[in-house]
């Protein structure tokens, strides 16, 4: 059987949390530093949106993932549904 083993998806999950935590941290960071910086509010709000983005498309990569091996699984586990045109 082809399906991948719950390591996997708890692994992918676990690098979603990373990644979205370092993405917040960071956002947190760019908030409190460039104003500091003499950086306009313009710019910050540009560069959160932009971690904002770069995280949602993390997040639906991973869910993505998820569920096209969860189809590939299904499809293996029933032999007639991936024979259904001969």
């Amino acid at each position: 059987m082809s399906c991948f083993p719950l390591a996997t998806i708890i692994a992918i999950l676990v690098w979603c949390i990373i990644i979205g935590a370092v993405l917040a941290i960071l956002r947190l960071l760019i908030a409190f530093v460039m104003p500091r910086l003499g950086v306009g509010a313009s710019v910050v709000n540009l560069l959160v949106q932009v971690f904002m983005i770069i995280l949602w498309a993390v997040i639906a990569i991973a869910v993505v993932t998820i569920i096209g091996e969860a189809i590939v699984c299904l499809i293996g586990m029933a032999p007639s549904v991936g024979h259904i045109g001969r």
